[in-house]
């Protein structure tokens, strides 16, 4: 199988729920889940190490080291190794494998195949014509699995997962599945701790990322990085982090170009970190203050600090000295400077574990990345014996060695909080940063050299200038609504700031002859200035006189009324008091009359009852009478005492204030 097939997208995926809902223990048990699969399919009786190494990478992509795959057989039951022999037999009769294997395998297939049609149709509407499916399907695999060198499709795989949410979810899990198989490419057996000193020497960018320079995004990465370093510190410090002075010195030197900038005013060029350095500073006294903060926090608030060594060039060194193999490319050896330090401090040894290689450089930077790796091929083609794996590089980028410190914390089985650099939506926005910025740098170079021959007028310069400082070059400030603004480089697209800065030119001749003629039209001479400013105290004067008789008019009137007002007060609390003893008066007499009444009725049917002759019915009858007489009283005297008292005298909001 080709590395960078469709099928091994579905290896990553299955590798990766097998690793998270499986219930193994290791990383052998699940590789030898994949050689279950491998013999029952193939149907295979016997086989050596290096021929079933080769059917791992074939058909599913992995490539392993032989002393993985002899530990992971020794999880399987059914597999003996012949004696005298490097060949393995296999019990046919007791091949089993896991159930659950097929189906996360199959439902992977699926979903990634519906994912690379939608990904070649998106292709081939953007690009208005037919693209080539092997290679776009090879550059996506190797893109999730960051092993691509820039590509073609970069850019079109990018702004697919931008512009398409709902793949996020998938692509993640195929990233997750290439972090875990870490543990299996790099043959590390043991996880949980950092038992080894390492050192880890940062390049500008990297320490430019861990301050905040170059913005959010990357300093979120450099934090997840900081972080294991912090988590496989606890116990005792094994990883050290420094730079070479050799990096303090283009540190310093990015300063002081910072300085130039803000000396001069002149600012052509982007660069996210040198517009960090420079906004809010008046002098180069404010720019030599934060190159001076900088250094301070690097060495006390992140533990960084300068490498001691200032000499790489002693007898001793000189027998690992790699920079005599490019001398004719001055610019590549200068790239090849600090591979060739890790090289001397490793004193030329080669290891095939990261955290046993005792010094590692990290770098974003491509070209370095890339003599690393040719570095390390030349070794691995000398070795003849391939048991131990592949062969560690002089240098590294920051997410690999993330991800490895990760991964060997044991932070792997049963993992939620992968580090952010395995977020598919975070790279795409990495990978279009980094191609508009390209962009932008090429088309700057093309239209100062136009404009040093006479090409390009001063105008025409600044606006197509303008239109460059308007493409985004960080990676937070790129988003599915602004992507195609960002991406459109076109001729006629940058022509449109010129058209606009002409109009902004007119417009503002226009304004100042406006100013002019309105400026000569009102010109009023100082004398009559002077007597219509006079007019114009005189009459708020007469005004003020009249306001003031006004208010004084107002306030006495208001004080008439208040007196008015407590006169009818004190009246009507009078009225009330005379009204309240005439209704106490009349209201006992009315409720003595009615008692009367009441008596005298109850007397006389008392009186009927007892003296005159009446049968049994009617004096029961008499009684009740009288009972239901004795309880109106109540009834009574409440109508009575309503009818004189229902209405009260109300005192006016004035009294009550």
């Amino acid at each position: 199988m080709d590395r960078y097939s469709e099928s091994v997208l579905a290896s990553y995926v299955t590798y990766k729920e097998l690793y998270s809902n499986g219930g193994y223990k290791s990383i052998y048990q699940i590789l030898a889940e994949f050689i279950k699969q491998i013999i029952a399919s193939e149907e295979i009786y016997s086989f050596s190490i290096s021929e079933l190494r080769k059917k791992i990478q074939d058909i599913y992509g992995f490539q392993v080291p032989n002393a993985v795959i002899k530990s992971s057989i020794k999880h399987i039951d059914y597999i003996e190794r012949i004696q005298n022999s490097n060949e393995y037999s296999v019990n046919r009769q007791k091949v089993s494998v896991d159930a659950m294997f097929g189906q996360y395998k199959e439902k992977a297939e699926k979903e990634n195949t519906i994912l690379t049609n939608r990904l070649i149709s998106y292709a081939e509407t953007k690009r208005k014509e037919a693209v080539n499916r092997k290679e776009l399907v090879q550059e996506l695999v190797a893109y999730l699995l960051d092993e691509s060198n820039g590509g073609k499709y970069q850019e079109v795989i990018s702004s697919f997962i931008l512009e398409n949410g709902d793949v996020r979810q998938q692509l993640n899990a195929i990233r997750e599945g290439s972090i875990l198989y870490l543990g299996l490419n790099c043959n590390i057996s043991e996880t949980g701790s950092i038992t080894n000193e390492l050192t880890l020497f940062l390049d500008m960018e990297i320490l430019f990322d861990i301050y905040g320079y170059n913005g959010e995004v990357f300093q979120c990465l450099a934090s997840d990085l900081l972080s294991v370093v912090d988590e496989a510190n606890k116990s005792s410090k094994r990883i050290k982090l420094k730079y070479f002075i050799d990096t303090k010195k283009e540190i310093s030197d990015f300063f002081t170009a910072a300085e130039e900038i803000v000396k001069t005013g002149t600012y052509l060029r982007e660069n996210a970190a040198m517009k960090a350095i420079v906004n809010g500073c008046k002098n180069s006294t404010d720019v030599r203050d934060k190159e001076s903060d900088f250094f301070h926090d690097l060495q006390y608030r992140y533990s960084i600090v300068l490498d001691e060594r200032e000499e790489y060039y002693t007898k001793d060194d000189n027998v690992f000295s790699l920079e005599e193999t490019l001398p004719d490319d001055k610019e590549l050896v200068q790239e090849l400077k600090p591979l060739s330090n890790i090289n001397k401090l490793r004193k030329g040894k080669i290891f095939y574990d990261y955290t046993k290689v005792g010094y590692l450089f990290v770098t974003e930077t491509r070209k370095t990345l890339e003599l690393a790796k040719i570095i390390a091929d030349d070794q691995s083609g000398k070795q003849t014996n391939n048991d131990e794996g592949n062969i560690c590089k002089l240098a590294t980028n920051m997410s690999f060695l993330t991800n490895l410190l990760w991964y060997k914390l044991n932070r792997g089985f049963g993992a939620t909080n992968y580090p952010h650099n395995l977020d598919a939506v975070i790279k795409a926005k990495i990978v279009l940063a980094n191609f508009i910025s390209q962009n932008v740098n090429a088309i700057f170079d093309k239209y100062r050299k136009e404009y040093t021959e006479g090409v390009l007028t001063a105008d025409q310069m600044a606006g197509r200038i303008l239109g460059l400082r308007g493409k985004a070059y960080k990676p937070e400030d790129i988003t599915s609504d602004n992507l195609l603004d960002n991406l459109n480089f076109d001729l006629d697209y940058l022509q449109r700031y010129e058209e606009e800065r002409e109009i902004q030119k007119v417009l503002l001749v226009e304004k100042e002859e406006l100013i002019k003629q309105l400026t000569e039209t009102q010109k009023v001479s100082q004398n009559e200035l002077q007597k219509v400013i006079s007019d114009i105290k005189d009459s708020e004067a007469r005004s003020a006189d009249k306001d003031e008789i006004i208010a004084e008019q107002k306030a006495e009137l208001e004080a008439k009324n208040r007196l008015l007002e407590h006169y009818k007060n004190e009246e009507n609390r009078k009225i009330c008091f005379r009204n309240k003893i005439k209704n106490i008066i009349a209201f006992g007499a009315e409720v003595l009359v009615r008692i009367l009444i009441v008596i005298l009725v109850g007397v006389v049917a008392y009186y009927v009852a007892i003296n005159v002759f009446a049968d049994q019915a009617t004096t029961i009858s008499i009684i009740v009478t009288c009972i239901s007489i004795a309880f109106s009283v109540k009834d009574i005297i409440s109508r009575v005492y309503r009818k004189y008292f229902s209405d009260k005298c109300i005192s006016t909001d004035s009294e009550k204030q």
